[in-house]
């Protein structure tokens, strides 16, 4: 396999997992039926799966980096007017998803279940969390759209 293809091929699967990691997350909080669920959930899943989500933060841009370094070389020079148009879309995108999977991320570790309040504290940072990871799926989709437009360029 041509290391452009395995690149290519990373950078896919670490995108789409993203934001269908994210998009299950959603619809497991969906699912939650009482606030001592929620607690468990935001205690002890969610901190996995953001960093799951944050690994995918980390690799998107680096692999994104070697595809648009390939591009170039197989172009022998600059990339259409076109194509830099919505690479810089994807990079504002992606920047997005970032910052809400960091934020995601930041509030999770920040969770420090009570006996008292807990269950209630736990249903509202999951609430919280569910709008940082709505704006990973919508922006990551517009993404995934973008860069199936850019393989067509």
């Amino acid at each position: 396999m041509p290391i452009r293809s395995l690149v290519l091929g990373v950078h896919v699967l670490c995108g789409v997992g993203w934001v269908a990691l994210c998009a299950g997350v959603l619809l497991a909080s969906a699912a939650l039926n009482s606030e001592t669920e929620a607690a468990s959930f935001v205690d002890r899943v969610a901190p996995r799966l953001n960093r799951v989500g944050l690994a995918c933060a980390a690799l998107v841009p680096i692999t994104g980096i070697g595809n648009l370094f390939f591009v170039i070389q197989a172009r022998r020079g600059t990339p259409p007017a076109q194509f830099l148009w919505i690479l810089a879309c994807k990079v504002a995108l992606l920047a997005l998803m970032a910052a809400a999977q960091v934020s995601a991320a930041t509030l999770t570790a920040a969770f420090q279940p009570s006996p008292g309040d807990g269950p209630q504290r736990a249903a509202a940072l999951l609430r919280r969390l569910t709008r940082r990871y709505l704006v990973i799926v919508g922006a990551g989709a517009l993404g995934v759209i973008l860069g199936l437009w850019l393989a067509g360029i």
